[in-house]
């Protein structure tokens, strides 16, 4: 259990982890914040993370960034997220920028942004709900060649109902 931070960090108010291999099971990152970039998990130039059963949630960052509250990805490879329950951040749900996770039965809900994708980032959701985001379910950088792949998945609006930030 990882709670609370209260904001000494940059980024990765819960949790920051850079060049390294994790695996974390079992995990509830609560009311945790960062001046600017994850809230509660920070991940930078991660390689083979994996994230398994863990609830994301009451987490934030310092206004004007709104860059992932929850989860920050950040040029990390095969990132892999099992079982998360990511709710109720403040801002974006999880920001996946550079990076390919594979996020597999989890929940992305009541947060602003679900999801924001940016940077040629190449996220995959498999047998997923992304629902009930006050803005946005997913959203997507304008000048960036961003692919979501969605198998199974239940996304307000549809997948067809990815806005792009103009």
């Amino acid at each position: 259990y990882i709670w609370p931070n209260p904001g000494n960090n940059n980024a990765g108010g819960g949790l920051f982890i850079e060049h390294s291999t994790l695996r974390a099971d079992n995990l509830i990152i609560k009311n945790n914040h960062a001046h600017a970039l994850g809230g509660g998990i920070w991940v930078e130039a991660g390689y083979d993370i994996i994230f398994s059963n863990i609830i994301v949630t009451e987490n934030s960052i310092g206004f004007p960034y709104n860059l992932g509250s929850g989860i920050y990805l950040y040029n990390s490879n095969n990132t892999k997220i099992l079982n998360m329950y990511l709710y109720n951040n403040i801002s974006v749900g999880i920001y996946v920028d550079r990076s390919n996770p594979t996020i597999i039965n989890s929940t992305i809900s009541d947060n602003e942004v679900g999801m924001y994708i940016d940077f040629d980032a190449k996220p995959t959701l498999v047998n997923s709900i992304v629902w009930n985001n006050s803005v946005s379910s997913i959203a997507s950088g304008y000048y960036d060649d961003n692919t979501l792949t969605v198998s199974y998945s239940n996304i307000q609006g549809g997948f067809d109902g990815i806005e792009e930030e103009s």
